[in-house]
């Protein structure tokens, strides 16, 4: 009896751990070659209210979200 035939559970564990990690370094080859776009957003420690304007969704806010803006002359909330 082998270990994968005594450790049934884990053996469907580590598996499903490899096939991810197959997964990913294959995903990761991909983006490295050119061959699957991969775009990287900006961030920032404080979140920004106006962060991006998607095409398809638009403007996007966190939820119970304030913007605070201040300028010389005036604040605006």
């Amino acid at each position: 009896m082998n270990w994968f035939e005594a450790n049934p559970r884990k053996a469907r564990w580590l598996v499903a751990l490899l096939c991810i990690l197959l997964l990913d370094g294959l995903k990761r080859l991909l983006v490295g070659a050119g061959l699957l776009p991969y775009r990287t957003y900006p961030t920032s420690r404080v979140p920004q209210y106006w962060p991006s304007i998607d095409p398809v969704v638009g403007v996007w806010r966190y939820p119970n979200a304030t913007l605070v803006q201040k300028e010389r002359c005036s604040t605006v909330t």
